[in-house]
């Protein structure tokens, strides 16, 4: 009003904040909130029964539950001042038990409630609490059957000898010369009836004829073998000698070059740590120390995706560009891909090289199936093949900031558009290099580290659900989720948290710095 006066005003201030109520089944249920824009940032953190209201500034945050031998789960939400919210009542599932089964003969045939889970040595994931059917089974053995009931999150190891058959063989051989021999020994009668006991290899051998062999297992009733051996000659010589190296090219499974023009490295199964120590400098939340196997090899592109190969399979696709320069060069790794764009490209790559195609496309979704096809790798596939079964730290040798050019980060090129850079570091490329422009790591993989991140097949989740002492055999992540794994730093990373091979992310969208590589299971 002026004049000097004095004016007397009444105001009420708003609360900003929302109530939200949380209800847990379980006991000791841990729940960590967190805001969606500072995911590495804990907001609250409690250990709860029952129901729980909690005082939360309006915004959108992330909750994550868990509880010990339980599986988390992730829960998304938004809450605007003076809003009541309420999560509904959640029930945790339990972690699955492992039984760890080895046997005598190995590679004995595992099932479980009548399905088949492969051969042993096994680590094999069951629901715990539950009795289970164990069979195992071998080819001229016994075949084993047992109940098992599993603890969560608990391995339990059984170590079973199965007993071998017996029974009668008659063997007849000619020439009546040839010798015959049993695993190996010879025999001092070349025919006639035999008591042997689980899996054989016989074999007739004589000169100037061709060897013969046969496997035969021993079953409840007697077997009839007959050897006929056929004479040597050069031409019958050589093409036995050309088959033999044909059959042992076709069943060789090692690196390979694709349609694509990519570079297939294999990677041996193992067993390494994934996640960071508690002292390591930029270590995240979500970046738990836990111990992997893998008990499969195989089969990771050399270099990411790049926009020509990509093309290929969608010409229309276009990566676009940032700070006036493109990002659209076909030697460029693609970017501006969803993860499902992803999974689509590897599914045209598995028809286009007669493979049964890795995913199903169902209701918009690509869901997997076990097929030898291409596919995007798991999270525990993506560290091993970068870091290797010792905990590297960095992509390079040494500590941070690298004192050689090793990969494309956001160095002092790209200052005009991005804020944080590595100080006195030029890669020459402000955005994505080309694909495979700096060194390849120890294993031959290039731009682990750099260039763009990754998307990975798992969907993410917060914590990894296994302490250091214990293992996770073959894990792929959460049955389900909204997001999924990102690993790798990418042209717009510089920070120590960031340019860690522990670093880990996660998204549900495209952006300008994702791009993938493929992977395959090796036969």
């Amino acid at each position: 009003e002026g004049k000097n006066k004095q004016q007397i005003f009444d105001i009420e201030l708003m609360p900003n904040w929302g109530e939200l109520t949380i209800e847990a089944t379980n006991e000791n249920t841990t729940i960590r909130i967190s805001s969606k824009n500072d995911k590495e940032k804990l907001l609250y953190e409690e250990t709860i029964h029952g129901m729980k209201k909690v005082e939360l500034i309006s915004g959108e945050y992330i909750a994550h539950i868990s509880k010990e031998k339980y599986k988390d789960q992730i829960i998304e939400f938004t809450i605007a001042a003076q809003q009541k919210l309420r999560l509904n009542s959640f029930e945790l599932e339990y972690k699955d038990g492992i039984l760890d089964i080895s046997s005598s003969p190995t590679g004995s045939i595992i099932r479980v409630d009548g399905q088949y889970l492969g051969q042993t040595p096994q680590l094999v994931e069951l629901v715990p609490y539950e009795e289970h059917d164990l069979e195992l089974s071998s080819s001229g053995h016994q075949t084993i059957n047992q109940k098992i009931k599993l603890e969560a999150d608990v391995i339990l190891k059984k170590d079973i000898k199965l007993k071998a058959k017996k029974g009668l063989v008659f063997i007849s051989v000619s020439p009546k010369n040839a010798k015959l021999y049993i695993n190996g020994q010879q025999q001092k009668e070349n025919s006639g009836k035999f008591n042997l006991t689980g899996n054989n290899v016989l074999t007739v051998k004589s000169k100037s004829y061709q060897s013969q062999s046969k496997k035969i297992a021993i079953s409840s009733y007697s077997k009839n073998i007959s050897f006929i051996l056929e004479k040597n000659n050069s031409s019958n010589t050589k093409k036995s000698s050309s088959n033999k190296k044909i059959n042992k090219n076709a069943l060789a499974n090692t690196n390979y070059i694709n349609s694509m023009g990519q570079k297939m490295i294999r990677v041996e199964p193992a067993i390494f740590m994934m996640g960071s120590k508690r002292n390591e400098a930029g270590r995240s939340s979500n970046e738990a120390e836990h111990k992997i196997q893998l008990s499969y090899a195989f089969l990771m592109s050399d270099k990411e995706v790049s926009n020509k190969q990509y093309r290929e399979f969608r010409k229309s696709h276009h990566s676009g560009s940032s700070a006036n320069q493109s990002l659209n060069l076909d030697s460029q790794p693609v970017v501006n891909i969803s993860w499902n764009d992803a999974a689509k490209f590897a599914n045209w790559l598995s028809k286009k090289e007669s493979l049964k195609p890795f995913y199903i496309e169902k209701n918009g979704k690509m869901l997997p199936q076990n097929t030898n096809g291409y596919r995007l790798p798991y999270e525990a596939e993506w560290v091993l093949a970068a870091r290797g079964t010792i905990q590297k730290k960095y992509p390079w040798s040494g500590n941070y900031p690298p004192g050689n050019v090793v990969g494309n980060y956001a160095d002092e090129s790209a200052s005009s558009h991005i804020a944080n850079t590595i100080a006195n570091y030029n890669d020459k490329y402000s955005l994505t290099a080309p694909i495979g422009s700096y060194i390849k790591n120890q294993h031959g993989f290039y731009d682990l580290g750099g260039n763009v991140s990754e998307w990975c097949e798992d969907y993410y989740s917060p914590t990894a659900g296994l302490s250091a002492n214990k293992i996770a055999f073959n894990p792929t992540g959460p049955d389900k989720g909204t997001h999924r794994v990102v690993r790798d730093s990418s042209w717009r990373d510089a920070s120590i948290r960031e340019v860690r091979l522990s670093y880990r992310t996660y998204s549900k969208k495209k952006t300008n710095d994702i791009g993938f590589r493929l992977v395959r299971y090796a036969r």
